[in-house]
This record gives structure tokens, C-alpha cells and sequence, in this order.
């Protein structure tokens, strides 16, 4: 089986991880070829999938190439594919989508639109194009039931098969040494958030709640594992609340299994999300978690996570249960532990095939 998966960047997270561990673990198959396509060419993960020696090629050098006007991106796209010849297509991201779709019209080969988010578009193009290029795809992957039904409101203009698959994690990356915060100055327990320094994973709230239970007294540490344009604002943020010795923003870490072994609780006050990859690694390691009820990971992590509103002072209530019932916490770390064993890449992978044998001309 020939499979070409094509995204529009590869910045750090959950989905950018998953495709990683997925091309490590193809790499074992003999039986499959593959090739990855990164239409901007961009992305702090564009390193780790050249070190690993992942077939990935840089298609264009710049994000100016995911504006929807750049037929030329769509061209050379299409000289990849017809060079190809792969028997399925995956696409990943807005771009990713658009501009696959666009290239292969006329063509026959099979494209699985892997769509990733709640979050409803804004720009009345981009809606327009996902409806209209839906005719062209073959069928669409929900990362969560909640993420179906935004496909079904934002994307169908026609009936198109949708399949729902949870994301996975390579474990093998998560059987580390924990980090010792102590190390940091940093005072036990340790809460920890990870994801990109985004609006959207509300990590303003998530300090505003440990706000308010440090001003309860209470002796903690907060570290914030990755980067990006919010980082300025939420290190003020920590500034004007006198937070300094509480909170931590650790910056982007490639290992973040050793900073998850070594915390205590995971918190994920998201917006939205598409499913929260995120948290499975936490569960992995053994972390109860607070999470907003816009997670769909919540689907599967019953027992292991409380849902909070994102609202600093519920976070900060939910959070303050698993700092003071040792008994509820031990629970919840068992149960985490448990259901994270069947999210792994390997099971990931043969329902992922199963799903392009269904469509495979």
C-alpha cells in the first residue's frame, strides 16, 4: 500500500506528534510506502522527522504558500501526487485539506479528510471551500464524537462516510525518568499544562486558579510545558500576580515524558480542542487531571479526570480536591494508568489501515 500524507506545517503538537509516531511505527511495515508532505515547509518538528529519517519533503519554504489564492502551491502538489502515485491520501490541517483536494481534482485516487477540532471556522471562505471540497473527499476521520458532529455541521454538503478514531501516543517515549523539580526550586506537588502558548488552551486561567489557591495558602508549583505567541502575556500575567516562585513557563521540551512522570496533577483548561492528546499522555504517566468540559478526550477518560468550566475559580476548585483527597487522587491515578493502555500506536495503526482497505480502489 502507497500512502502520502500531507499537512500544512509542522509546529509542536498533539496532531504533529501523532503523525510522527505514526511514520515511525509505518517504517516497520514492509509492506507499506510512504511519504510525508509538508506543503509551508515550516515547523519546529520538521528537524525530529528528518532525524528520524521519516520520507519527508518540504514542498514550499514559507506559510505565504498555504494562502488559499497560491494555485501554485496546488500545482506542485499535484506533480507530487501524479509523481506518487499513491494508492490513498491522508491530509491533516485546513491547508492541508484545501489545497489536496484542489490538486487531485480529476484524479481518482482516495482521500481520507482527517478532520481534528471543535472549533467551528470563522472565515466565511473557509467554510464555503471545506462544504464545497467535500464532494471531493472520500471519507472524513473524527478524532471524537464531539469532532463528528462538527464535521457534520461545518463540512458535509453531501452524505460522505465518517470514521471516529481516537488519537494515540508511542508510549515508548513516555518510559523515562522524571524530571526533579526540585532541581528548579520548584516546592511539591506539581501541577503541569502542556501545549502551545495559544488563546485557545486558556493557560491565563489556569494561572488566575493557581492564583487563587495560593492566596488559600496553599504550597504548590505550576509548569507550563511549550511555546508560542501568548508566552510574553501569560509571563506578565505571572508577574503582576507575584507568581514567580509558583509558576513556571518551561519553554518548548522534546522530552516531555520526564517533566509529566515527575508532576502530580494535569490541567488542560482548554477553549476547545479536538481530542487532547495531551491528556493520554498524562493518563499514561499516571496523572489525575482537570479538564475543561470542551475536551473531547473526556469521551474515554472517565474516572481519571474531573471537568471543570473555564472559569479560574472552578479550576481552581477541582484542582484544589485532588491537592486534599489522597484517597479520590490515588483512584484516579489508577484508573488514568489503566485506560491509557489501549491508546497505543500500535493498535492505532492496524484500525487506521482497516479504515483505508474499506477505500482503496
Amino acid at each position: 500500500m502507497k500512502i502520502l500524507y500531507i499537512v500544512g506545517g509542522l509546529p509542536f503538537g498533539g496532531v504533529e506528534n501523532l503523525l510522527f509516531d505514526l511514520g515511525v511505527e509505518l517504517k516497520k511495515r514492509k509492506d507499506i510506502l510512504f511519504k510525508i508532505v509538508n506543503l509551508s515547509g515550516q515547523g519546529v518538528k520538521v528537524n525530529d522527522f528528518q532525524k528520524a529519517n521519516l520520507p519527508l519533503l518540504n514542498l514550499c519554504n514559507s506559510y505565504k504558500a498555504l494562502n488559499t489564492y497560491r494555485i501554485d502551491t496546488a500545482i506542485r502538489l499535484r506533480k507530487v501526487i501524479s509523481d506518487f502515485q499513491p494508492d490513498i491520501i491522508q491530509t491533516i490541517h485546513f491547508a492541508a485539506d484545501y489545497f489536496t483536494r484542489l490538486a487531485c481534482l480529476g484524479m481518482k485516487v482516495p482521500i481520507i479528510t482527517n478532520i481534528r477540532n471543535i472549533k467551528h471556522e470563522k472565515k466565511v471562505h473557509r467554510r464555503f471551500l471545506n462544504k464545497c471540497l467535500s464532494l471531493k473527499t472520500t471519507a472524513f476521520i473524527a478524532i471524537s464524537k464531539a469532532v463528528k458532529q462538527t464535521i457534520i455541521h461545518d463540512h458535509l454538503l453531501c452524505k460522505k462516510p465518517i470514521h471516529i478514531l481516537y488519537n494515540a501516543v508511542n508510549f515508548d517515549k513516555f518510559n523515562v525518568e522524571p524530571i526533579d523539580y526540585k532541581n528548579y526550586n520548584l516546592q511539591y506537588p506539581v501541577l503541569i499544562g502542556v501545549g502551545r502558548l495559544v488563546p485557545q488552551k486558556n493557560f491565563n486561567i489556569l494561572i488566575s486558579a493557581c492564583d487563587i489557591l495560593h492566596n488559600k495558602g496553599y504550597k504548590f508549583s505550576l509548569v507550563i510545558i511549550g511555546d508560542g505567541p501568548e508566552k510574553k502575556n501569560l509571563e506578565q500575567l505571572v508577574l503582576d500576580k507575584n507568581l514567580e516562585q509558583v509558576v513556571r513557563l518551561m519553554g518548548y521540551k522534546r522530552d516531555v515524558g520526564r517533566y509529566l512522570h515527575g508532576a502530580d496533577i494535569f490541567i488542560m483548561p482548554s477553549e476547545y480542542e479536538g481530542f487532547g492528546n495531551a491528556l493520554i499522555e498524562a493518563m499514561y504517566c499516571g496523572l489525575p487531571a482537570v479538564i475543561s468540559q470542551n475536551v473531547p478526550a473526556k469521551e474515554i477518560a472517565e474516572g481519571a479526570c474531573l471537568i471543570s468550566s473555564t472559569e479560574a475559580d472552578d479550576v481552581a476548585g477541582k484542582i484544589e480536591i485532588l491537592l486534599t483527597d489522597r484517597e479520590k487522587y490515588k483512584e484516579m491515578s489508577m484508573v488514568a494508568e489503566s485506560i491509557a493502555q489501549e491508546f497505543n500506536i500500535t493498535n492505532y495503526l492496524e484500525k487506521l489501515l482497516k479504515i483505508y482497505t474499506l477505500y482503496l480502489t
